[in-house]
């Protein structure tokens, strides 16, 4: 056995080191490894190895980085996404033989621009052709007119750049020369990133300046000789891999980035193509900036005084533009470093540059010098450990693969000193850059800043252009702007006082106090739902307010009952804050006891009698009622203990007493506006309900402004529908009421469509808010029993719904609403009109109505970017007083407004939304419905908006539940009528959902079950009841499926010999089980010898057995080398790059290029 060298580990001389590396390079492969276990022993680093020149192994390896930029050209051979073009201005005498004889030289001293990747069994390695003459395309432009001449430049440089490389059989560089005139030439040189990195750029330019001058004037150009070449750092980067440095750094990596990969949610403006992939085209644009020079200035003194560079003061802001457009903590970006921090790289053309992934954990309450602390540290960690390839550590945490989607960041940062501008004179050239063409985006997102020799800092923010907006970014460039001006000024305060331009938009539209419609009664008056009724009762007595079993109650005899009862209550000690139970079932007694209560200045308790006796006692106790108003058919399921007054089913108190007989001391008075209207209790995360206290101000301000954005008129009748336990229920009886409109009762959730569309025709409903559920299920029944457009407008509320059903809807009524609102905020305080809209898709809540807010914010209350997902709070007048005996918690879910002057309140819904460019709102899910699969934060309301949008689905719900192996996700759908019944039905239907699903889902979105019900259970208001969804059955689809078809068994036997497995099954994730890009790339390779063809990116797009087996073509059996066939073939060809030049430059004879020969026959 080898044994290194013994010294001193801290006291090793430079020669010793040497040697150490010639030992390590002149042993055999299979030695190298025990060799570095012991030098790790001795305490000596692989990495203060020199890398050294030694053996090559017959099969040269690629570099990490170079293995992925080779796959990705696997995935798009004709992608130009990783090429480098570099236009170049030659004005003065070109000499021509001295120009062509200096590229020879660089080829000749760079072993890594004449090298090829071939691949054998899958796998690419390096192929280093000799030195030889370069082959540069000419071109002669001089005779053309000057527009004209300008015109074929571009599309020569455009040809140049798209034009793709056969990195498996050619070089990866091009060179073209293009003459203008006598004295002007322009050079196109195009470099594959996999031979080049921007300071290979650099390099080439300078070799290229010293050698042209050294040929042009007959001496040596003095270039040192170089070390190693890219080979040799490809093999020591091997070795560091197998070393104890690579593992060290590889922990570091580990430790800090942990088991989660964030994805950075920027809100975007478009999704772009539907099978973009990673290095696919995609066009980038950018917003450039310049900083002024006092602010680059005051920067550099801010750096300086926390000991780090303005590189890192750059990133620390935009770390914390990305933090305040997102609303998330945990912020990653990708940092390139050039990864020439040896010597014996420096002078190298290669592609050593490699991206490290910084971040920082952020919050509001974080001072500007603390998140600058943060990053730099960080980034002396990141520079303490960047000999670690990316690929290394993609491949080590293994995050979710997606073509569209780049590993661990989808956001650069790049940090340069000035690039190539221009060149001083070179042996009579002068050479300078030509403008670049179109760019591809590799990243969402990136920030490019570089610094030039005076200090000053010009910033580029590039963008996907099929992402985002020019005025969205245009907008970060800007926020970007104050954010440093923030650090500049070093005011000390948190990072979340910080005004971007989401402040100043909500500034400007004055926090929607207005809302989008306006309420009939101004703000600030004295309002009460009771009053209003009166002064509609008094203008039109005779109109009819009440329909009930076909029989009619008119405003006028409305309110005399419940005028008669209110003082009866008034009597009985009723008053301002006074909770008197409400226990009603669908009748007049319902309105008249809902209405008695309000006009004596009470408030209402509703109590559904179809509740657990358990449940109604601890309402009762908690609510400290001491009259409980009791329908006589419901009475006997009320808890014993407290005071009951009894009603008939027309409103009538059963003892006979009548309000007329008291005395003065019963007479009404006017409500107070801030007194008690109804306390409605809720579902509460403890499983004990919250009663939410609403005033009388809130209730009548709602129902004015919600009969307004519904249009509601005297010639309207509303269906009630609602459960009076319910907050609807009020607004479905008082909301007409105050409009002078009717009501009618009758209908429950029970109702059959029949019966239904029966009521609503007998009785001349004209408006009808029904639960989404329930329409989801009945469209098509309640169509068949109505006429068209018998309904004025149908109000949906409740849950979230899809926008498909508004196309089932549009045959029977007319408008159609989404209406939407937490307790807490007074029934539905946003209301949003369907137009034209027939696609899939969730449907947006809306905008504010009446003198609401409705403000998207982030954890720290800082207004978000439109498109941003945050939480949606809701203020301006009509919030609830807060929940009845729980001071905690109603300080934690109604907290102060930051943006009122006047000390107003905001109520936190928990609810995750976006806001469009027109204002409107939609919903994404719940803050408490978002859960981690396989380390993937997620929201299931995202996923069950695709599963709705999904052919052949009516209703759906997902879940998660917990398993043996963490949480999993199961989905719950009803198929359309037209999808058919039976075993055969629901298994289709659940194949064709999951290939729909895995298009447009990472794979981690992916229901794991899919359930097929007749209906979704749902609760006693018709809302979905997600603890009733059935367990899904488990046994059978848990135990490993083995493979069916031949075309399964050929690739299960692959995948067990490349991933080293003993079995594999049909559902099996082929990159969860230990599959990397470069493995997939052998499956394509070795499938083929088994008559299967397929692509790598069908590997990425298809990721488990049973998918890449259908979307795998059988070769019948044959060889992929197998001839193919030679029938005629029809059709149009494009023509390659070289024709298409041909046909496009001006050449007078064309002919002459011709080939021909004579054959004489004898």
């Amino acid at each position: 056995m080898t044994t290194p060298v013994q010294h001193d580990p801290a006291e090793r001389p430079a020669d010793a080191l040497v040697q150490i590396a010639r030992r390590l390079h002149a042993l055999p492969a299979d030695r190298q490894e025990e060799f570095l276990r012991r030098l790790a022993e001795t305490g000596i680093s692989f990495a203060r190895l020199p890398i050294l020149p030694g053996r090559r192994p017959d099969r040269l390896p690629l570099s990490h980085a170079q293995r992925r930029l080779w796959v990705l050209w696997q995935l798009d051979r004709h992608s130009r996404a990783y090429h480098i073009p570099i236009g170049l201005s030659l004005t003065g005498s070109l000499d021509r033989e001295a120009f062509s004889g200096a590229f020879a030289d660089i080829l000749a001293r760079h072993e890594v621009l004449r090298t090829s990747y071939p691949a054998c069994d899958g796998e690419a390695e390096q192929r280093i052709h000799p030195a030889a003459p370069p082959d540069i395309a000419w071109n002669d432009l001089s005779a053309l007119a000057p527009v004209e001449r300008e015109t074929q430049l571009q599309a020569l440089a455009d040809a140049e750049a798209a034009t793709p490389f056969d990195l498996e059989a050619a070089p990866p560089v091009r060179l073209r020369l293009v003459r203008l005139a006598e004295d002007e030439h322009a050079l196109f040189l195009t470099l594959h990133h996999i031979a080049a990195d921007g300071w290979s750029v650099n390099r080439l330019v300078e070799e290229f300046s010293a050698l042209y001058a050294a040929r042009r004037e007959g001496r040596d150009a003095g270039l040192p000789p170089l070390p190693i070449q890219y080979a040799d750092h490809a093999l020591w980067q091997d070795r560091l891999l197998r070393s104890g440095e690579g593992g060290r750094q590889l922990d570091h990596w580990r430790a800090l980035l942990g088991d989660e990969q964030p994805e950075l949610m920027l809100p975007r403006d478009g999704e772009g193509a539907a099978d973009e992939g990673q290095g696919t085209d995609r066009r980038e644009a950018g917003v450039p900036f310049v900083l002024d020079d006092a602010l680059g200035a005051r920067l550099r003194t801010v750096a300086g005084k926390t000991g780090a560079t303005v590189a890192n003061l750059l990133l620390a802001a935009f770390l914390l533009l990305l933090h305040r457009h997102t609303g998330q903590g945990d912020v990653r970006v990708g940092v390139p470093v050039a990864g020439r921090h040896r010597a014996e790289t420096e002078r190298l053309i290669g592609l050593f540059v490699n991206s490290q992934v910084i971040g920082a954990d952020l919050h509001g309450g974080l001072g500007l010098h603390e998140v600058l602390a943060q990053v730099r540290d960080r980034s002396v960690d990141a520079q303490a450990n960047q000999d670690l390839p990316f690929e290394h550590l993609v491949d080590a945490l293994r995050p979710e693969r997606r073509l569209d989607r780049n590993p661990l960041f989808q956001v650069m940062f790049n940090h340069q000193h000035r690039r190539l501008s221009a060149l001083d004179r070179v042996a009579g050239l002068t050479i300078r850059p030509l403008a670049g063409g179109p760019r591809v985006a590799l990243f969402d997102l990136s920030l490019e800043v570089e610094e030039d020799d005076c200090g000053r800092i010009r910033c580029d923010l590039r963008y996907a252009a099929d992402r985002y907006a020019a005025e969205r970014v245009a907008a970060m460039a800007e926020d970007y702007r104050r954010i440093l001006a923030a650090f500049a000024a070093e005011t000390g305060g948190p990072v979340a006082a910080i005004r971007l331009t989401a402040d100043d938009r909500m500034a400007k539209d004055s926090m929607d106090v207005a809302g989008t419609v306006p309420p009939k009664t101004a703000s600030g008056a004295a309002l009460s739902p009771a009053t209003l009724f009166d002064a509609r009762a008094t203008d039109s007595p005779e109109a009819i307010a009440l329909v009930a079993d076909g029989r009619p109650v008119t405003f006028g005899a409305l309110k005399d009952r419940s005028d008669r009862l209110a003082r009866r209550l008034r009597a009985l000690g009723v008053g301002p804050d006074i909770r008197v139970g409400l226990a009603v079932e669908p009748s007049p007694a319902m309105v008249v006891g809902l209405l008695a209560v309000l006009k004596a200045g009470g408030g209402y308790v509703p109590l559904d009698s179809r509740l657990p006796h358990d449940r109604l006692a601890g309402m009762i106790a908690d609510s400290g009622m001491a009259l409980i108003l009791a329908q006589d058919s419901v009475l006997g399921s009320m808890p014993t203990g407290v005071a009951c007054l009894t009603l008939n089913a027309d409103g009538v108190c059963g003892d006979g007493i009548c309000g007329d007989e008291l005395d003065a001391g019963g007479a009404l008075r006017a409500p107070v506006d801030e007194a008690l209207a109804y306390l409605i209790y809720t579902s509460g995360s403890t499983g004990t309900p919250k009663g939410v206290m609403v005033s009388h101000g809130a209730l009548a301000r709602h129902c004015l402004a919600a009969a307004e954005a519904y249009g509601m008129t005297a010639g309207d009748r509303l269906l009630h529908f609602a459960s009076f336990g319910f907050d609807a229920a009020s607004e479905q009886i008082l909301m007409p009421l105050l409009a002078g409109a009717g009501v009618v009762l009758g209908a429950m959730a029970e109702s059959t469509p029949e019966r239904l569309a029966a009521l609503i025709l007998r009785d001349g409903v004209t408006v009808a808010d029904l639960p989404p559920a329930y329409l989801a299920r009945h469209a098509e029944a309640l169509a068949a029993a109505m006429p068209g457009h018998c309904l004025r407008a149908c109000i949906l509320g409740g849950e979230a719904w899809d926008l498909s059903l508004t196309g089932r809807l549009a045959g029977w009524t007319g408008r159609i609403f989404n209406a939407y609102g937490p307790t807490e905020a007074v029934i539905t305080p946003l209301v949003w009109q369907a137009g034209d809209e027939r696609q899939a898709g969730t449907a947006p809540i809306g905008q504010a109505i009446g003198e609401r807010r409705a403000l998207v914010l982030d954890a720290s209350l800082n207004p978000l970017p439109l498109g941003a997902v945050g939480e949606l709070y809701l203020g301006g007048a009509g919030l609830a007083r807060g929940y009845l005996n729980r001071p905690g918690l109603t300080a934690e879910r109604f907290v102060a407004d930051p943006f009122s002057a006047g000390g107003g309140r905001l109520y936190r819904t928990g609810d995750l939304v976006r806001q469009r460019g027109d204002g409107v709102i939609e919903y994404v899910g719940r803050i408490d419905h978002q859960v981690k699969i396989r380390g993937f934060r997620i929201e299931l309301g995202e996923v069950e908006a695709r599963l709705r949008a999904q052919e052949g689905v009516r209703e759906a719900a997902v879940v998660a539940r917990d398993g043996s192996s963490g949480k999993r996700l199961v989905g719950y759908v009803v198929p359309a009528g037209d999808e058919g019944s039976g075993d055969d039905a629901g298994a289709g239907l659940v194949e064709r959902l999951r290939a729909g699903l895995k298009a447009a889902l990472p794979d981690y979105m992916v229901p794991t079950h899919l359930v097929v019900l007749e209906r979704l259970p749902l609760t006693p208001n018709g809302k979905l009841d997600r603890k009733a969804l059935p367990e899904p059955e488990v046994a059978a689809s848990s135990a490993r499926v083995p493979p069916r078809s031949a075309a399964e068994r050929a690739l299960a036997a692959l995948w067990c010999e490349l991933l080293r497995l003993e079995s594999v099954g049909v559902t099996d994730n082929f990159f969860e089980l230990g599959g990397d890009s470069i493995l997939s790339i052998q499956l394509v390779s070795r499938a083929r010898r088994h008559g299967l063809s397929f692509t790598p990116r069908d590997v990425f797009e298809h990721q488990t057995l049973e998918a890449l087996a259908r979307a795998a073509r059988s070769d019948a059996g044959a060889p992929a080398t197998s001839a193919a066939g030679q029938g005629l073939v029809c059709g149009a060809l494009s023509l390659t790059p070289i024709q298409r030049w041909f046909f496009e430059e001006p050449i007078p004879n064309r002919s002459h290029w011709n080939q021909s020969v004579l054959l004489r026959l004898r």
